[in-house]
């Protein structure tokens, strides 16, 4: 008798891009990244999957095509930033292509000017530690909400003060500081307010009554009481920061100086978050020429046009 042969079952292509997904994702926790970061390429892993999967299943992120790559350009040539984020995070999945993108300086960027920069400052100093300690470090020293909350007492001992950057368990990412001429007598006034409350014990130069880390909303609530008594409202810890790159930018530092002191990676990185845009383009622009219009530059240019 004759047996009828049967076609084997197709066996389903494996999801290799929503495998590669969870197994980044999965891995940059390990690695200590901070939770937004995780959560802002999580969001664009998954966006450009559903673009990918349009066109059919997606290959693996390793076996993207020229045409992929154009594809998901094309889909996000409306937002350089999230185009941007994209680009890293397909870098994090192992993708081999890269995709140009130039990120625009920021329109909009919240800093303090002078007055009410100091205004904050000043207040904060008046209410004393935590309130100083705080305000001080983020203004005059540019630390991030996590660098005050991860701050140790011995990362302040040694002449180049320690700024913990983002992420738990990435030390690679942490940088060093030169410290501010008042941040011993901000020290001392801190190390009273540590032994007061019966917090002398802890690591942590800012902890929590139990000497552990102090949590991001007890930070939000000490940065809420400065931002009442100095009338600045609304005010974040970023706007300090921020503000502190932006007086450094004022007072003529050099821009791979100030990269360095706000621990960035680029130097792109440190003109976005400055807001550095179309302004400060055209005073740049208009200061050119008016160093150029000097006799000696002025007439070597000229001579060298006739030359030509």
């Amino acid at each position: 008798m004759g047996g009828r042969a049967f076609a084997p079952e197709a066996v389903p292509r494996k999801d290799g891009f929503g495998s590669a997904i969870k197994e980044t994702l999965s891995r940059m926790r390990t690695e200590g990244y901070a939770k937004t970061t995780c959560k802002n390429y999580g969001y664009a892993m998954e966006r450009t999957y559903s673009v990918l999967k349009s066109n059919g299943r997606p290959p693996s992120p390793a076996r993207l095509t020229e045409a992929d790559m154009a594809t998901i350009r094309n889909a996000f040539a409306y937002s350089p930033h999230l185009l941007s984020t994209v680009d890293a995070a397909l870098k994090q999945m192992g993708c081999r292509y890269r995709i140009p993108v130039r990120v625009p300086p920021r329109s909009r960027v919240r800093w303090l000017e002078r007055d009410r920069f100091c205004q904050v400052l000043d207040t904060g100093l008046a209410l004393g530690p935590p309130y100083s300690t705080l305000a001080f470090l983020e203004s005059l020293m540019g630390f991030r909400r996590v660098s005050v909350q991860r701050a140790r007492v011995r990362d302040f001992q040694s002449p180049l003060i320690r700024v913990r950057a983002k992420g738990a368990e990435r030390a690679g990412n942490d940088y060093s500081m030169w410290p501010h001429d008042d941040l011993p007598g901000i020290l001392r006034e801190t190390q009273a307010w540590r032994v007061r409350t019966g917090r002398e014990g802890s690591e942590y130069v800012l902890p929590s009554p139990r000497l552990g880390e102090m949590s991001e909303s007890a930070l939000n609530r000490i940065l809420r009481r400065v931002s009442q008594e100095s009338g600045i409202r609304p005010l974040g810890h970023h706007d300090l920061r921020r503000s502190f790159g932006r007086a450094l930018w004022k007072a003529k530092t050099e821009l791979p100086v100030i990269r360095d002191m706000l621990g960035h990676h680029s130097l792109d990185m440190t003109i976005r978050y400055l807001g550095i845009g179309a302004d400060e383009m055209a005073s740049a622009m208009g200061r050119l020429s008016e160093y150029l219009k000097t006799p000696s530059v002025y007439l070597a240019t000229a001579s060298l046009m006739e030359r030509k």
